[in-house]
């Protein structure tokens, strides 16, 4: 268990710059695809029971995202607030169930990303990782 007032390693921010980097080339979805993906079906009843299925699965899958679900299932870490490589991968795990289902991504892992590197006196990383996150986020 890493100590409570831990900074992050050189190591876990080289780590972490080289996933900023990559993450600052890549464009968000599309509004129009978001917003296909995330829409609920209308009348899942009047659909034969096959169809309603992959219509609900689809929808279940763009509000929970099952690559995080998978995640979780395992247990949190306990000090997972204060590890910057696992706040690395769950973010990216978020952008894959993004890109993949429309998910919204869930903000707390990236908050904590922005704190850990303040901690770790890289409020330039932060700021850019800031600026790309909110590409994604909204």
């Amino acid at each position: 268990m890493k100590d409570r007032k831990s900074i992050p390693s050189q190591d876990e921010i080289r780590s972490f710059a080289a996933f900023l980097k990559d993450l600052e080339t890549k464009a968000p979805p599309s509004k129009s695809w978001l917003l296909a993906q995330r829409q609920k079906p209308d009348d899942l009843w009047s659909l034969p029971a096959v169809e309603r299925e992959a219509a609900f699965r689809k929808f279940e899958a763009s509000c929970r995202g099952p690559a995080l679900a998978k995640l979780v299932e395992n247990g949190l870490p306990v000090d997972w607030r204060h590890d910057l490589r696992f706040c690395q991968d769950t973010t990216e795990v978020l952008l894959q169930d993004l890109f993949a289902h429309g998910t919204w991504p869930a903000p707390a892992y990236a908050e904590r990303i922005g704190i850990l590197l303040r901690r770790a006196k890289r409020k330039d990383l932060s700021d850019r990782f800031d600026a790309v996150w909110a590409r994604f986020s909204t």
